[in-house]
């Protein structure tokens, strides 16, 4: 039975448990593939536990909606039966796709929380392109400035949620949380203390979100059509491969080469797309510039690259080249102690699992607290 009430949440969902195991895990998956990763350790730099991921087969997802729940059960159970540790519990901290999330800061003025309340539904609803009532929704105070208070809220449509937390009850999972992308790549990426202004570029294999953030707070977010998918079709059409071929050349040589001409020619291969890429990053650093940053009084300071595609040869030193900014790949273990399971994946592989990893942070604060 779904529960009707059930918020998207950074905040914890307090459903009462029915399972004997009280761990919970982070448990990530979209059109593409299904991460699930847990933690250990109750204090300081939690480490890695125990860890896994397969691929979905064609058809399972239509526009990141669950349409076979039976093989994505199947693909769940040969997760869990190949992980890589241990995983434990049958509770998780579910991701949300960023495409599928609105997240918005609104501006109210300074008033008691009951009143908030109110006044942040029909902001919200002004705010969103659905009706309020097709969508569950959170917030959070984030700021205070005089006499306004600055609000983080999240909203997605309750067609996805529901598909999402149906299908957890097919396969035996208690949900905590259903947690945006964004949210859970932000405390994975961005250290503990940090208060810069960052730009969080998530490049996946069918999905590319960007979001701004202050500390770790989503401020705002948007997505791109150039994704890695993209990167590995261009590379099949101009060298005339099968999309395997294509995806081991793209592994192999990025956009570098053993001669100057062997990187010219890459970067021709992947042009059309990273033209894409770097044009949407700049609008979206001059929009928050111009629109956005009225009383933050900061820039973005530099922008960070994960998700799996982002571990193209040569992408940061591209980028940077072309947004005249710092740019680098994140460190998905920056708040983790990177003993034990951790040693045993690579940092290629870990910019994979960035969002997972912070689901899992989620998952394990949670069961601290509980």
């Amino acid at each position: 039975m779904i529960n009707s009430n059930i918020k998207l949440s950074f905040l914890e969902q307090r459903i009462s448990s029915i399972f004997s195991k009280n761990q919970a895990f982070g448990l990530d998956f979209n059109n593409s593939s299904l991460r699930i990763l847990q933690l250990s350790g109750n204090s300081g730099k939690p480490s890695v536990e125990g860890w896994s991921e397969k691929k979905f087969a064609k058809g399972v997802f239509e526009n990141f909606e669950i349409i076979k729940i039976e093989k994505f059960k199947e693909t769940f159970d040969l997760a869990m039966e190949s992980v890589q540790g241990s995983i434990i519990g049958r509770r998780a901290v579910i991701s949300i796709p960023e495409n599928k999330v609105f997240t918005r800061v609104i501006s109210i003025p300074e008033i008691n929380p009951a009143e908030a309340s109110e006044a942040i539904k029909w902001e919200t609803e002004s705010n969103i392109p659905i009706s309020i009532e097709d969508v569950y929704y959170d917030w959070q105070i984030i700021r205070k400035i005089g006499k306004k208070m600055d609000v983080l809220v999240v909203a997605t449509p309750k067609k996805i949620i529901d598909n999402y937390l149906l299908a957890m009850d097919k396969i035996g999972i208690e949900v905590i949380a259903c947690e945006a992308e964004s949210i859970a790549t932000g405390r994975s990426v961005i250290e503990k203390g940090n208060l810069d202004f960052l730009l969080v570029v998530d490049i996946g294999l069918d999905n590319t979100s960007f979001a701004i953030y202050q500390g770790a707070i989503p401020v705002f977010t948007s997505s791109s059509n150039a994704t890695g998918r993209m990167l590995t079709s261009v590379i099949a059409k101009e060298l005339s491969l099968t999309e395997e071929k294509a995806e081991a050349y793209k592994i192999k040589n990025g956009l570098l080469g053993v001669t100057e001409k062997e990187k010219n020619k890459n970067v021709e291969i992947f042009n059309a797309v990273l033209s894409i890429l770097y044009q949407e990053i700049e609008k979206t650093m001059n929009f928050f510039s111009n629109t956005m940053n009225d009383g933050y009084g900061n820039q973005i300071e530099k922008v960070v690259l994960t998700g799996g595609a982002s571990n193209l040869k040569g992408l940061p030193e591209f980028l940077s080249k072309k947004l005249k900014k710092e740019v680098c790949l994140s460190n998905p273990w920056i708040n983790l102690d990177t003993t034990g399971e951790a040693r045993e994946i690579n940092s290629g592989k870990a910019q994979s699992l960035a969002t997972v990893i912070g689901l899992s942070i989620r998952a394990q604060n949670y069961e601290s607290y509980n």
